[in-house]
């Protein structure tokens, strides 16, 4: 097994860069005319004062002892050390790469941060090999697109034609031309599957693939999509394909050994990265609320660079999701409006936000200002954002992850692992040293944090899985006993999504699956959806069925009642409208949808709930001809409404690819713009209810003693074992404040939901009233 680990400090771009006051106090604000370079010198008790409020009493921080003796050890070294900061570390190890890839049919690299891995590792197998074509699979789509752009730019090529990219509802890859092709996991996933049922029918194996070799970069993040890839390479491609076909897998922090034993020890190679000290430091004490924290962390950070006490840098901060993203923001605005702050410029990133709002993180701003990005784990990995000097981590995650117990899937909000939190501080240190702020102490570091992430394959229902397999012609013996994979899911989990899948329909009593099972493995969303629409069909109701479906996956706006409340107050206190900022002017306009899914009532009087709030949105918009005025109006993003758009397309286009009874579903054309013709108040509700109800049979709710929720008995849930039930019955539930249905003066005695959330208690969201005759 070869290894190699780097022994200098050689090839590192090593100027120090000394702390000097004046570096950036000679430019003039923009919008301010507060010179800078007085501040640090005249700056007296009335500009110190401005700042006080915003700390709490034992706000601090502490300092890793580590990372100081790797800043001190880096000051020693700083003068014996070349400057190369024009050469990435992995040009270097080029030829021993070279070397190795011909060699060996599956190599693993562990390429350490700005060692070039992503960029250039293609360009080697392209330029040098002569290879006509790679794939390189990254975990999200801004990635994917940031890197190809990168390495276009690189080789001198058009976007597109030589090097390109291939995400959802957007292909920018020339497929004759194009040699290099960045793509997520999920369209490499879906790709290999077509590909390998185009396949099996044929004598001959060398179409089985289209690439000369494939890229897994960032496998450390074990995503679902990525394991499955790995584990059809292993059982299904490498034993039929000619030995010149590549299997590169790559990462910073991969569990290279654990790897390499699955691929019959196959071998790693190590390439350092190119890094500047980064100082880790730990909150002092341990802080329940992370957002009042992270708060005040910027400000102290704003405080001390405005103060020449640190040097100005690009701030980045790691939230959980759009929410808490959001929430840190609307009370930004507020904190630096009173302030009078204008040369610090705020950025949300979160997988839901439009492709062009998030690339604005990489765009130029004026010399005088400088950024606050405020990311998910988005920003973890393969994104490069040069000037981040600060990283805050609030050290917590949002997944998705089956509940041990009730074996229902629920987002839950956690601690993230050792290595995220190290991944995270790998953003700063890219181009000069930084600093690191953890939202956490060092004790919940050591003692509360897991060394890697629990990869999704071990904590997610197995039922999209497991029908996607057995829609590649395996068999439930093979998926449960015979596949090969990196974590092999306990029998009972199999057990469960077999059993859920029986439920729904998706496979016979025999394992068989059914031509219902193979719309489900089809169609990109939940087996649950699949079913849904499958029902719709069936009672007319698919167009209103596609559009709640699509609006549930792409629509990401949150009606919290905890900041309505905020608006309220804000007004009170307030005159000046612009301090409230978009997400407070977006969940007053939203309220004239709300009101009317709230006091609409249908013939059986039932309220509609959540999944006809997304449907009036829809169908209000499609009104306006789906004009971008419509959206401004209602503050809602055009690029997420058409995101909607397109999923509709897909799922209507998915249908109809279905032989359905009586040819319910009609020519492709005609149908994508029936939408415009349905009226809210004539549809047929129940029938709606009804198909989704089908879908998750398992999901109703009737209201307790206590005023929280417990699952009914269900007849349609014999299936599940007996201990599952039992624990079922003990779960109690409460309705999230961002549903429709929890702004009900009366609670509604039974509820429908699709989604749980955890975080103090078990949540639940995307529902409606149910009447007592659907069940």
């Amino acid at each position: 097994m070869y290894s190699k680990r780097s022994s200098d400090n050689d090839g590192r771009a090593l100027k120090k860069q000394k702390n000097k006051a004046g570096l950036w106090e000679k430019t003039q604000l923009k919008k301010n005319d507060i010179s800078l370079d007085t501040i640090g010198k005249e700056a007296g008790n009335e500009e110190k004062e401005q700042f006080e409020f915003v700390f709490g009493e034992d706000f601090g921080f502490i300092s890793d002892p580590q990372s100081e003796s790797d800043e001190e050890k880096y000051d020693e070294e700083e003068e014996n050390i070349v400057d190369n900061s024009f050469e990435l570390p992995i040009e270097r190890h080029k030829e021993k790469l070279l070397e190795l890839i011909s060699e060996n049919q599956v190599i693993i690299i562990i390429g350490h941060t700005g060692s070039g891995k992503s960029t250039k590792l293609p360009q080697f197998l392209v330029n040098d090999l002569k290879y006509n074509k790679v794939c390189v699979t990254q975990p999200r789509r801004l990635a994917a697109i940031s890197i190809a752009t990168r390495v276009s730019e690189e080789m001198n090529v058009e976007l597109g034609e030589e090097v390109g990219y291939g995400v959802r509802f957007d292909e920018n890859f020339d497929k004759e031309k194009g040699k290099i092709r960045y793509a997520t996991d999920g369209i490499l996933l879906k790709e290999l599957s077509q590909q390998l049922n185009y396949s099996t029918n044929k004598e001959e194996s060398d179409d089985i693939i289209q690439y000369d070799a494939i890229i897994i970069d960032e496998a450390h993040e074990r995503t679902l999509n990525n394991d499955i890839i790995l584990s059809l390479l292993k059982y299904k491609v490498l034993p039929n394909v000619l030995k010149n076909f590549k299997l590169i897998i790559t990462s910073a922090t991969i569990n290279a050994e654990k790897f390499s034993n699955f691929f019959n020890n196959c071998p790693i190679y190590e390439v350092e990265g190119k890094n500047y000290p980064v100082k880790i430091n730990y909150i002092a004490n341990e802080e329940d609320d992370y957002l009042k924290s992270g708060l005040e962390t910027v400000m102290k950070l704003y405080k001390e660079i405005k103060m020449g006490e640190k040097e100005k840098g690009d701030i980045l901060f790691f939230l959980t999701g759009q929410d808490e993203i959001k929430k840190l923001m609307a009370n930004l605005q507020i904190t630096i409006g009173n302030l009078k702050i204008n040369n610090l410029l705020v950025y949300p990133i979160y997988a839901s936000l439009p492709l062009k709002e998030q690339s604005k993180i990489f765009e130029k701003i004026p010399n005088n200002c400088f950024k606050l990005i405020i990311a998910t784990n988005i920003a973890e990995t393969s994104i490069t954002l040069p000037n981040i000097k600060y990283v805050i981590d609030s050290g917590k995650i949002k997944v998705k992850t089956l509940n041990k117990m009730t074996q229902i899937s629920e987002l839950v909000i956690e601690n993230c692992s050792k290595a995220q939190a190290n991944q995270r501080a790998g953003r700063t240190g890219r181009t000069a040293p930084g600093s690191v702020y953890r939202l956490y102490t060092l004790k919940q570091y050591k003692e509360d944090m897991k060394e890697v992430p629990v990869p999704e394959i071990m904590r997610e229902n197995l039922s999209k899985v497991m029908i996607q397999l057995l829609r590649l012609g395996l068999s439930l013996k093979e998926i449960m006993q015979n596949l090969p994979m990196l974590d092999k899911p306990i029998l009972k989990q199999w057990r469960i999504a077999m059993e859920r899948l029986i439920q729904l329909g998706g496979i016979d009593s025999l394992g068989n699956i059914t031509e219902l099972g193979v719309f489900m493995g089809d169609l990109p969303s939940d087996i649950g959806i699949a079913k849904a629409l499958s029902e719709a069909v069936e009672n007319d109701c698919w167009r209103e069925c596609c559009i709640i479906a699509a609006m549930m996956e792409e629509f990401k706006i949150n009606i919290n009642q905890s900041q309505e409340k905020n608006i309220t107050k804000n007004d009170n206190n307030n005159n000046n409208s612009s301090s409230k900022g978009d997400y407070f002017e977006e969940m007053d306009i939203l309220k004239e949808f709300k009101d009317k899914i709230l006091t609409f009532k249908n013939d059986s009087g039932d309220c509609l709930g959540d999944l006809f709030f997304y449907l009036l949105i829809y169908l209000d918009w499609s009104k306006s001809g789906f004009s971008t005025n419509w959206c401004k109006k209602y503050k809602i993003s055009y690029k997420m409404m058409l995101k909607v758009q397109l999923v509709y397309n897909q799922l209507v286009n998915s249908l109809s690819k279905r032989k359905q009874k009586n040819n319910k579903l009609k020519d492709i054309v005609s149908i994508l713009r029936t939408y415009n013709n349905i009226e809210f108040d004539n549809i047929n509700y129940s029938d709606i209810k009804y198909c989704f109800i089908k879908g998750y049979p398992n999901n109703i709710v009737k209201l307790s003693s206590n005023s929280t929720y417990k699952y009914m008995e269900s007849k349609e849930r014999v299936i599940n074992p007996q201990e599952l039930n039992n624990n079922i019955k003990n779960l109690s539930l409460s309705v999230h404040p961002s549903s429709i249905m929890s702004k009900k003066n009366v609670p509604v005695k039974i509820l429908f939901y699709i989604t749980i959330l955890k975080t103090n208690k078990e949540y639940i969201k995307d529902g409606f009233q149910v009447d007592q005759s659907l069940l």
